[in-house]
């Protein structure tokens, strides 16, 4: 069962005509009527009672019409909600503050803000300066997904040390190809480190975020050094003059 079946039933049982259904809807009279019979085939009974020259609804019809204006308002509801969240209309929002900003500034922050978002749960913490940078970003506790050692040692090793770095060794729970850690991070089974080119993978319920002091890792060509063929030099002067644009480029 489909919406548009729904729409074009929602049609004829409030115009009890199919003539006048299918010109409300801009269609032909036989494509409506065929969505018709196909929805009351779907559902197994009839829907319209067509045997006396004139269209009404069975009590299956009747039925059906009651949860289907439930299901439209529900769907217009949702339609409007989404666009809301997308605004940044709804959701919630945590914030966390100094005592110090208490009496001076919080208060007027937070009158404008619920005055603009009226509908965002705002949640608050008193946090000392140093408790907010930790609370921002943690992942210590986080599953992280990560790609085998044997695929790239050196890129591995490099990962582990900034996560010491940062105070805490990722506890990895999933092991793939690094091209599939996306996927497996849309489908939450842990966060991941990835290099900042994959952040052009697009996947719904996935963010990419920075590391803050932005970590490079070289990405180095190697070839025969005997090897003068001009097609070689010819690649290896396009590497380096691409190289020194993606250097000069602002990040």
């Amino acid at each position: 069962m489909e919406l548009r079946h729904l729409r074009y039933f929602v049609a004829v049982a409030e115009e009890l005509h199919f003539g006048r259904a299918a010109e409300r809807m801009k269609i032909a009279q036989p494509p409506l009527s065929r969505q018709i019979q196909d929805l009351e085939k779907e559902l197994g009974t009839r829907l319209f009672d067509r045997s006396r020259r004139k269209v009404e609804l069975t009590t299956a019809g009747v039925t059906l019409l009651e949860h289907t204006r439930r299901i439209f308002e529900a769907v217009e509801l949702a339609s409007r909600e989404t666009l809301r969240a997308g605004r940044g209309e709804r959701g919630r929002i945590a914030i966390g503050y100094p005592s110090s900003l208490a009496y001076s500034g919080l208060p007027e922050l937070l009158r404008t803000f619920r005055a603009r978002y009226p509908a965002v749960e705002v949640v608050l913490s008193q946090l000392a300066p140093q408790a907010q940078i930790e609370a921002l970003g943690i992942l210590a506790d986080e599953p992280f997904v990560c790609f085998p050692r044997s695929r790239g040692p050196a890129f591995f090793d490099q990962l582990m040390r900034l996560c010491h770095e940062a105070g805490f060794t990722p506890r990895i729970v999933q092991e793939a190809q690094q091209l599939d850690l996306v996927s497996l991070v849309a489908a939450g089974f842990g966060v991941a480190i990835v290099p900042s080119s994959v952040r052009h993978t697009r996947r719904a319920g996935v963010a990419y975020r920075p590391i803050v002091g932005s970590p490079k890792t070289d990405l180095r060509v190697a070839w025969k050094k005997d090897n003068n063929a001009p097609v070689v030099r010819g690649l290896v002067e396009v590497v380096r003059k691409v190289g020194i644009q993606r250097a000069r480029a602002p990040s």
